[in-house]
């Protein structure tokens, strides 16, 4: 919920005429957003747009699958709401707006469907094959008949797998984008630097700037962060990534530590609102082992942990 939160307010920090809708895959959410003051138009509950013939088989997937078989259906409801020609993007929860992306996005009038193709650096270029060629964690549909056809197809791909066991044509939600733009000649894949950004690609650039000013990636401004893999290892220490990337001081300093204490305070906001809220930090407590193991990499110089709050929350 708190990245949630924090991804909500840099929306409308960033850009003015966005129009954000909550959607909802627990019963509880609704109610807690309320608590949090977001209005109800913005909230979407699961019975709105999941059919109740996928409701009954949820018990079939796995919690992401769950998520990953409905992020169409999600798209779609949307999509009925909006203008005619008018472009609806969804966003992971674990992503945070630092600049308007309405300025940098130059949507080719021929388009009808946006993709964000991952970019992996050489340290992950191996997950290329599982991934596929692009990110599911931000894309852009317009409310044409091309762009309804291209959802329609994917929402269909998803209802027949949308296994988190890769194979060769399938990963989730994500695979199957890849065969979405090469079967649409209307699906565009957006190639600014700065959209979609993530550590599975940050090592391809060199950062630089301000939090408060202006971060560039290589020439291109930062617009778009996604937050995928980080972890809490204790209340005030946290894993930005996995020891399989070490990231520098600059993409620590200008990115993760900024975001680190807007997820705080977006915490310390959802207690405010929660009387007796009781909630882990995002991700939970990893104690025992793995807090031995984090003073171990601490001691050996590794440097993906950071020391995010001050004092206990």
């Amino acid at each position: 919920m708190a990245y949630s939160y924090c991804l909500y307010k840099s929306i409308h920090r960033n850009i003015e005429s966005a129009s954000v809708k909550f959607y909802c895959m627990d019963e509880s959410v609704p109610w807690i957003l309320k608590k949090l003051g977001i209005p109800q138009k913005e909230i979407v509950k699961r019975e709105e747009f999941i059919p109740p013939s996928v409701i009954k088989i949820e018990n079939e997937y796995a919690h992401n699958e769950f998520c990953w078989r409905c992020k169409p259906l999600a798209v779609s409801h949307s999509l009925k709401h909006a203008d005619s020609g008018e472009w609806v993007f969804y966003l992971d929860s674990d992503m945070f707006v630092f600049a308007n992306i309405e300025e940098c996005i130059e949507l080719d009038n021929n388009w009808s469907v946006v993709l964000t193709a991952h970019r992996f650096s050489k340290k992950f270029a191996k997950y290329r094959e599982v991934s596929g060629q692009f990110n599911a964690g931000f894309i852009g549909f317009r409310n044409d008949q091309k762009g309804l056809e291209a959802l329609k197809w994917w929402e269909q791909r998803c209802a027949e797998s949308c296994s988190a066991i890769p194979t060769s044509d399938t990963y989730a939600d994500q695979k199957y984008l890849e065969v979405m733009y090469h079967k649409f000649e209307y699906v565009g894949s957006i190639g600014h630097s700065g959209l979609n950004a993530a550590p599975w690609n940050i090592q391809n650039y060199n950062v630089t700037g301000s939090y408060n000013d202006i971060i560039k990636l290589n020439e291109d401004r930062l617009l778009l962060y996604h937050f995928q893999g980080m972890r809490f290892i204790y209340s005030n220490v946290c894993e930005v990534y996995s020891q399989e990337l070490k990231m520098n001081m600059n993409v620590k300093n200008l990115i993760y530590e900024p975001y680190l204490f807007e997820i705080k305070e977006s915490y310390n906001h959802l207690r405010g609102c929660l009387p007796g809220y009781k909630g882990n930090l995002p991700e939970g407590y990893h104690r025992g082992r793995e807090i031995y193991k984090s003073v171990r990499q601490l001691i050996k110089g590794k440097s993906n942990l950071m020391y995010v709050f001050r004092g206990k929350i």
